[in-house]
């Protein structure tokens, strides 16, 4: 996915991505926690997200089941707009900032060597 620049802020964006959308008709969407980490001169929004089949016609979740997944949200302000490039585990972004508690808030694990990179980047850090 490419780059989406559309708010007037930082706060604006930010707030945006981390909404939950508790009553969507077929897929509700909660964040359950979020950081704003500025990652070698790049702001990394991080996030777990649980999103919760509302109706049985989804391909990958029957009604009901739900889904945790920690995302990479790489912000940047061009133009006077603010953006976002949405990432996710299973992409295996190469940001390891994520804070290490959302690894076990996310228990379904997308990419082992990614986790295992957020492991070392910490390690280093101590």
């Amino acid at each position: 996915m490419g780059w989406l620049f559309y708010a007037a802020t930082q706060q604006d964006l930010v707030d945006d991505r981390l909404r939950s959308d508790l009553d969507h008709p077929r897929l509700r969407r909660q964040t359950l926690a979020s950081e704003l980490i500025d990652e070698a001169g790049s702001k990394v929004l991080w996030s777990v997200v649980e999103y919760t089949a509302q109706m049985d016609d989804l391909s990958w979740l029957e009604r009901g089941q739900s889904l945790r997944l920690i995302n990479c949200d790489l912000i940047e302000c061009r133009g006077g707009r603010w953006g976002y490039k949405g990432l996710d585990e299973a992409c295996h972004p190469f940001y390891y900032s994520c804070p290490l508690a959302f690894l076990d808030l996310a228990p379904v694990v997308k990419s082992k060597k990614w986790r295992q990179g957020v492991r070392d980047y910490h390690a280093a850090r101590q």
